[in-house]
């Protein structure tokens, strides 16, 4: 899925209670959970009429809502520069906010291996960096359409 520049997967994983558990991924990591129990399906389907459909809808908005505001912790990102030495391998730097701290730090994106690191850069920060690299390479310019022709 995508929400703007931000791609990001929602998937249902099987709960052994009957209720309903949805997983947020970004960059293959779990970010964040939004479950219901059985009871509470029930208790929304007799009570508001709502099926399972009806609340994995509003879990899944819960979930998108939540990933923009992770997004949002993002606070500044330089623009993508190449590694001379190892064309399409790109690094950026980054400031992120998360409670009361704000921390700098470097991201990079190997676009010939599609890999994003370190692990420890958080994953809005990683899936950025994979957008901005993306839409650097997709500008008008002569050379990185001769790039990308290369790669398909």
């Amino acid at each position: 899925m995508s929400d703007g520049s931000l791609s990001f997967d929602i998937r249902e994983v099987p709960d052994p209670e009957g209720g309903l558990v949805l997983k947020l991924l970004v960059e293959g990591d779990s970010i964040a959970t939004a479950r219901a129990s059985a009871d509470v399906l029930a208790q929304m389907q007799e009570r508001l009429g709502m099926d399972r459909t009806a609340v994995a809808a509003e879990l899944r908005l819960a979930l998108r809502e939540h990933i923009k505001k992770r997004f949002q912790k993002v606070l500044t990102f330089s623009k993508p520069i190449e590694e001379p030495s190892r064309p399409l391998r790109f690094h950026s730097e980054y400031t992120y906010r998360d409670l009361d701290s704000v921390d700098a730090g470097l991201v990079w994106y190997d676009v010939r291996a599609g890999e994003t690191g370190p692990e420890s850069v958080p994953e809005v920060v990683r899936n950025k960096m994979r957008s901005e690299v993306h839409k650097h390479l997709t500008s008008s310019t002569t050379t990185t359409q001769e790039i990308i022709k290369l790669l398909e």
